[in-house]
């Protein structure tokens, strides 16, 4: 039996593999290495010379999955909307063949990082709620050591420039606070964002492979100065960035 817990309903973690909605099969084996991009107009962009291979509907929006090949060897990637229940987009990957994803994003800054850094996270803290239904209740969740390796060493290998990090994934990117700013900074956090601690949560449930890669955005690093550095708008890093996860989603 599950116990209630009285404080917090995301306290009452279920080990139990089979839920009343299951991801969806959708009897297609895809290649084993996918990329989660945040950046539509990039995903749309690489999208007319690829091969739409899978849609999957969430509520009555058709999520399409593209193939993309290189020197024969295959890829998948697709549009990943902000925020942790993205997850569903997770799942049916992992469902229908995939054994490693690469997540594609863009970070707020808690420190002086100069804008278009790319950041590759090996812990997070779970400021948000989806990842207590993949994972026991814990302040942080930690990547998988052996894929960060494999990823980190890529990165090297094409002499890529990067710096590993903790996160702060939090649902509520209109509270971010100064004293919850402050509180992450102390906390070992270099850089926040929406979904980190619940894709790593689900691919450990689910027993895969996952890594993000960001570039550094905003900065939130004087908490009595928001500077946004136009980010959303750094057409060029967004587009270096998923160039890069696609040399290493050929090479994993």
């Amino acid at each position: 039996m599950l116990k209630e817990n009285e404080t917090c309903a995301l306290f009452e973690f279920d080990r139990e593999t089979i839920s009343t909605r299951m991801p969806e099969v959708k009897n297609i084996e895809l290649p084993k290495v996918a990329i989660m991009c945040f950046f539509k107009e990039i995903v749309d962009k690489y999208a007319e010379t690829s091969q739409l291979i899978m849609e999957s509907y969430h509520d009555i929006i058709p999520w399409k999955f593209y193939e993309t090949k290189y020197n024969n060897i295959e890829i998948v990637f697709c549009y990943a909307p902000m925020g942790a229940p993205l997850v569903n987009i997770m799942e049916d990957l992992y469902t229908n063949g995939v054994e490693f994803i690469i997540a594609c994003g863009g970070c707020g800054v808690l420190e002086e990082i100069p804008v278009g850094n790319i950041l590759l996270p090996t812990s997070a803290v779970r400021d948000e709620g989806t990842s207590f239904h993949y994972v026991k209740p814990s302040k942080e969740i930690l990547l998988k050591k052996r894929s960060i390796q494999k990823v980190s060493k890529i990165l090297r290998e094409l002499e890529i420039p990067f710096l590993e990090c903790k996160s702060w994934t939090t649902d509520g990117s209109k509270r971010e606070t100064p004293k919850k700013i402050n509180l992450r900074k102390k906390q070992g956090c270099s850089v926040v964002e929406m979904e980190c601690s619940a894709l790593t949560a689900c691919a450990k449930f689910r027993k895969k492979d996952f890594v993000e890669l960001l570039y550094s955005g905003d900065i939130l690093a004087d908490t009595s100065k928001y500077d946004s550095r136009n980010w959303q708008f750094e057409t060029s890093a967004r587009e270096k960035l998923f160039q890069i996860a696609l040399l290493i989603a050929f090479k994993l």
